[in-house]
């Protein structure tokens, strides 16, 4: 595992099951003060990661993509998109984006409270509602993720008219990272483009906006292919760089910037007494 700290490297050797999870990044705040895992739970757990665990061993072991049914790729294209939402920095966003959209929701009609307000002393329907539920407020945003991993918008770039390949890797000199942000796109939607994910060390799987975009991919030579990769890898990484080993170092060190925030702290949300 590799981040920047102090304008030093760090490298320190983790097994991969204990890296890259945050305590409670998606857990909801109950009115009791208690985190809920239930979106973790119920959601992600059952109905994204283990399809697309199913699905990845397949790709490990060397089964074409044509052999992915219909189903199958709308499960890995949602399990992708998932990687694109999932990391600290955009389930931050997510809380923000999700409060601040509620508030201005329940502001439109101020009239309809005033009408209804009765005896409550709060001026405004947000007031007594934060006076009532503030955790609605928290988890309002990340309620929206299962939503937002249906959405046609989201997945239609990965699905229509799209090639998909697994190019490998194994004659290469250099085995590829994975990022804390580990979707990589190299070029605009509206023009020739390709998503590409490392799979394995050696391994890489691309969905390329043509035939011949994916085809470009698959002729360039293996150390072409890791080198730039790598690159993209690092360069798009916001905190941490994993690696099979430190061989791939250098290219660490030279591109991996130091975070500039900590989105742990904001992120997470803490249980609290009730109130």
């Amino acid at each position: 595992m590799f981040r920047k700290g102090h304008g030093k490297l760090i490298v320190k050797p983790r097994r991969a099951g204990s890296v890259a999870h945050m305590a409670h990044l998606y857990s909801f705040v109950r009115r009791t003060g208690d985190l809920d895992v239930a979106l973790e739970r119920d959601f992600l757990g059952p109905q994204v990661d283990a399809p697309a665990a199913l699905i990845h061993q397949q790709l490990i072991d060397g089964r074409p993509v044509t052999d992915l049914s219909g189903t199958q790729k709308v499960e890995w294209a949602r399990f992708l998109v998932s990687l694109l939402v999932r990391g600290p920095e955009m389930i931050h966003h997510l809380r923000d984006l999700g409060r601040t959209e509620l508030i201005a929701s329940l502001e439109k009609n101020p009239a309809e409270y005033e009408a209804a307000k009765g005896s409550a002393e709060e001026l405004t329907f947000v007031e007594y509602l934060n006076t009532r539920n503030p955790t609605l407020f928290e988890n309002f945003g990340i309620q929206m993720l299962p939503e937002v991993l249906q959405r046609e918008q989201f997945l239609g770039p990965l699905l229509a008219g799209k090639t998909w390949f697994v190019r490998s890797l194994h004659d290469a000199d250099h085995t590829l990272l994975l990022g804390d942000r580990p979707m990589l796109q190299e070029g605009p939607l509206n023009m020739n483009h390709v998503f590409v994910l490392p799979i394995a060390p050696r391994l890489l799987f691309g969905i390329a906006s043509s035939g011949a975009v994916a085809h470009a991919v698959l002729r360039r030579s293996p150390n072409q292919v890791a080198r730039r990769v790598n690159s993209m890898t690092v360069k798009r990484a916001q905190t941490y760089v994993f690696g099979a080993d430190d061989s791939e170092r250098a290219i660490v060190a030279k591109h991996l910037a130091e975070p500039a925030t900590s989105h742990e702290t904001q992120t997470t949300p803490r249980a609290t007494k009730p109130r």
